[in-house]
């Protein structure tokens, strides 16, 4: 079930204690350190912060551990940017309060939270009113709501050991669209060959170089020398604990397997995402990107077929780390499968039954 490894000193809490009555939710919007704003007498005990927006019409509410108030404004601080005062306030109560075990459940408590401020927020997209103004509330709160699940999401650990992925594929099939995307929602490190190269080149990432194939910076010395310094990079964010996401072609079998070799080095897990579509699509995004002035690629349909003919099967991992990726539908669509798929080929492998609660905590 969800949570089950915060069980046992979740209850240990209660009957220590730690649940207590509150009279707020400790959310951002909630404080105020302006006596005036307030309009309070001299003789009001005011000692410079005050908490309004109290819990009154439920007194159930009000009843909680405390570790989920020190958890509600430390993630409202991580929903408006600023983790670096998130972690000061959480050192800040923790060596006041000696409560060494809020550090273990902060995660949970915070996605609880996150998870419970989009779902409220989500109300607000019923309201019957059609006018103008309510249209642009409900696509405010429609943005809202969704970047509390996504901040949400942020809290559960996807990945129980450093691990790589490489995503690969022709020009034109979606890899960095999936690369960044998988980057973003599991905070995972993200390394272009595209931005990476032209780093070398001394050229800004949106400054094209419509070479011709195999040529300039994208002869096969260049392009070695783009692959090395990617592996080194994923080699050194490894070594730190941290999981990388490589978004290239890696078209030929001897540049996986640098990158896998490393992975090997530090006891990563390895995984190969190849994306693929039908050349339908293919051509209708690579003549459309030709006019997108925010992308580092250079591919172009010219290009493809040459590609494509140099392209070397994946066959350097196990079949249990390589999916094949179509890229063709509707975006979100797929993430989704791609995600679905790592989840039930990480239950397949050899400690699957101590994976299954991870997986469970994944799906809240």
């Amino acid at each position: 079930m969800p949570g089950r490894k915060y069980l046992p000193v979740g209850l240990e809490r209660t009957v220590s204690g730690t649940a207590t009555g509150t009279y707020t939710p400790l959310r951002f919007s909630s404080w105020t350190m302006c006596r005036s704003a307030l309009s309070l007498p001299p003789s009001h005990p005011f000692d410079g912060v005050s908490v309004i927006d109290s819990i009154e019409f439920n007194p159930r509410f009000r009843y909680s551990d405390v570790g989920l108030d020190v958890a509600f404004l430390a993630m409202d601080l991580d929903f408006h940017g600023r983790r670096d005062l998130s972690e000061e306030f959480v050192r800040a109560y923790v060596e006041e309060s000696g409560d060494l075990e809020i550090p273990d459940l902060l995660d949970f408590f915070k996605l609880y939270r996150a998870y419970v401020r989009g779902k409220v927020t989500s109300f607000r997209l019923d309201a019957p009113d059609l006018s103008n103004e309510a249209n642009e509330a409900r696509e405010a709160a429609l943005v809202t709501a969704r970047s509390y699940l996504r901040l949400a999401h942020s809290y559960v650990p996807a990945l129980s050991q450093p691990s790589l992925f490489m995503v690969t594929g022709l020009m034109g099939t979606g890899k960095s669209y999936v690369s960044r995307e998988l980057a973003r929602r599991w905070d995972l490190e993200y390394i272009s060959s595209d931005v990476t190269r032209k780093e070398l080149a001394g050229v800004l990432p949106h400054e094209h170089r419509y070479e011709a194939y195999g040529y300039g910076i994208y002869s096969s010395e260049f392009s070695r020398r783009t692959y090395q310094e990617m592996v080194h990079r994923a080699h050194e964010h490894l070594g730190r604990g941290r999981s990388v996401v490589l978004d290239a072609s890696f078209r030929a079998a001897s540049t996986r397997r640098e990158a896998l070799d490393v992975a090997r080095k530090v006891a990563a897990d390895a995984w190969i995402v190849e994306c693929v579509a039908d050349e339908t699509e293919l051509r209708f995004r690579l003549e459309r990107r030709l006019h997108e002035e925010a992308s580092a690629s250079d591919g172009r349909w010219e290009l493809l077929r040459q590609q494509k003919e140099e392209w070397e099967p994946v066959s350097e991992v196990p079949e249990s780390r390589h999916i094949r990726l179509d890229t063709s539908g509707p975006p979100g669509e797929t993430m989704r499968r791609l995600l679905e798929e790592i989840y039930i080929r990480w239950l397949g492998s050899p400690t699957r039954a101590e994976r299954t609660i991870s997986l469970t905590r994944l799906a809240l």
